[in-house]
């Protein structure tokens, strides 16, 4: 049975990513280190193999999570198989009733997301082979104008290779372990954030899961922070690509630390209620925060303080200055051995600003057999003394001709003389 190439459908993918939920999620950059994950694509066919749409399909830490969008019907229910074993059969034929993975809709959507756990319900950990069966199911429905069904249709997904079984498909895919970043002013915890594969609220230690390569995007309630490329440890220098003197990087600090219910521990904890006056404050005030103003930020503080007064969980929220703020992320930064950036092209960066100091270090060079390497001139003579330089040629010394200057005189003490 043929398969229909996804060539031709990637406008409809595209527009399917831009309405996507969760909101935000945007295209991988290639990734610097590790293993790129990305959502994985496949067609969308019924019994007898026309294409209806298609299917998006990737891991996180605890689920696979299955996308159906099909063409034109309406999503009604999803079966989803996920195992090491053979998807169950009934007469041959795959049975989506006994797939343990289900998500059932109240009426019939345009699109729909099944999230299958696979640390609990599949008892999965990530030593070992990562393959794993798959198998997606799904029943589309049209209606009619009164909202009656009219057609029912079983759709399968069916990625290049898929198996035929019956009237369905099977197919194999990779889990990939995705990577634990942190969020650093302290480690701040409650935010939202999101990557094209992960989604959720950062842990108390600022925690976030990530694949390489992905941008993740954060949010403090309604707020939005900003985006920068995932990694082990980020801060508000990152999304700003500057310093920690940069007005943006000390105003982002000072709301998230106005906002700690805590000013003791090291950490910032943000709870939800915190959120809450947040949001509320933002809409009072009806701006949009922009970092660069510290006049809206510390008004925004303001109004948060005021509407968290009286709050039920008597939480205490306080006004934390900029130079104050400055101060804690620079401990925050120092304690968790982030290098803070200096992109400073100014005279005066050798005093005021931050910088990285290199020390050269020359390294001998030896043969693989171990004796000490040595240069020669064009007549055969020594340039290096194998009685005094007993350690070889440093390889800061290595010259190689330069036909620019004509210079035939080398080092190269990969030549015996």
């Amino acid at each position: 049975m043929k398969y229909s190439s996804m060539r031709g459908r990637v406008f409809m993918s595209l527009l399917a990513l831009v309405l996507m939920i969760p909101m935000g999620v945007t295209a991988q950059s290639d990734a610097p280190f590790g293993i790129q994950v990305e959502r994985q694509l496949a067609d969308l066919v019924d019994d007898d193999g026309t294409v209806v749409g298609f299917i998006e399909y990737w891991n996180t830490r605890n689920n696979f999570i299955v996308r159906v969008v099909p063409d034109e019907l309406l999503v009604q229910d999803v079966q989803v198989y996920v195992g090491l074993a053979e998807p169950p059969l009934k007469k041959d034929k795959l049975s989506p009733s006994k797939f343990p993975c289900k998500h059932a809709v109240d009426e019939p959507k345009p699109s729909s997301m099944a999230m299958c756990s696979i640390k609990d319900e599949y008892v999965h950990s990530w030593g070992g082979d990562q393959t794993r069966i798959i198998s997606v199911h799904a029943d589309l429905v049209a209606l009619n104008v009164d909202g009656t069904e009219a057609l029912r249709v079983d759709a399968w997904g069916a990625p290049d290779g898929a198996e035929a079984i019956g009237n369905g498909y099977k197919f194999e895919t990779k889990f990939h372990h995705p990577r634990k970043g942190h969020f650093i002013d302290s480690p701040v915890g409650g935010l939202t954030y999101e990557t094209p594969t992960n989604w959720g609220t950062t842990e108390e230690s600022g925690g976030f899961d990530y694949f390489p390569g992905e941008t993740v995007d954060l949010w403090v309630g309604t707020v939005y922070l900003g985006s920068a490329l995932a990694d082990q440890k980020i801060s508000p220098l990152d999304i700003f690509m500057a310093d920690i003197n940069d007005p943006r990087v000390v105003n982002m600090a000072r709301l998230l630390q106005s906002l700690d219910d805590d000013h003791s521990d090291g950490k910032i904890n943000i709870r939800p209620v915190a959120v809450g006056c947040l949001d509320t404050a933002k809409a009072n005030l009806g701006i949009e925060v922009d970092f660069s103003l510290e006049g809206d930020v510390e008004a925004l503080i303001l109004e948060t303080l005021a509407m968290c007064e009286g709050n039920p969980e008597s939480i205490v929220l306080e006004m934390v200055s900029a130079a104050e703020a400055q101060g804690n992320l620079e401990a925050g930064l120092n304690a968790s051995g982030i290098f803070r950036k200096n992109v400073s092209k100014t005279e005066d960066w050798g005093e005021t600003k931050q910088k990285l100091e290199v020390m050269p270090v020359y390294f001998p060079g030896m043969r693989s057999n171990g004796n000490p390497s040595l240069c020669y001139d064009e007549n055969g003579d020594k340039l290096y003394d194998e009685g005094v330089d007993t350690l070889g040629v440093p390889y800061e010394e290595w010259r190689m001709p330069d036909p620019t200057t004509g210079e035939s005189v080398v080092c190269d003490p990969r030549i015996e003389g």
